[in-house]
């Protein structure tokens, strides 16, 4: 899913990832956001992790966040990790591309 849009004259954008996490955008940075679901009023709802000043930058941060939370013991794994991470990301942009 992505979306533009504008809030108070500002474009943003909303780039959901994967069942995790939310990438959104005002005019100064992009926001990494993880996605919760609140129990009592079922409903989902995102809360910032980070900010950063590019996608590179949320990108890298996302994989070193990943790596952090993940049981990986093998350096085969880190890579295949990685790897997976920026093809959601790539994914997720390119289906998108030409909108």
């Amino acid at each position: 899913m992505l979306l533009f849009g504008t809030k108070q004259g500002v474009k943003i954008m909303k780039l959901k990832i994967n069942d995790n996490y939310i990438i959104t955008s005002d005019t100064h940075c992009y926001i990494l956001n993880k996605i919760l679901f609140n129990k009592k009023t079922n409903e989902e709802y995102l809360q910032p992790i980070s900010f950063y000043k590019s996608l590179d930058d949320l990108t890298l941060g996302l994989i070193n966040r990943e790596i952090r939370t993940h049981d990986l013991e093998c350096v085969n794994e880190i890579i295949s990790h990685i790897s997976a991470i920026k093809d959601e990301i790539l994914s997720e942009v390119r289906k998108h591309e030409n909108q």
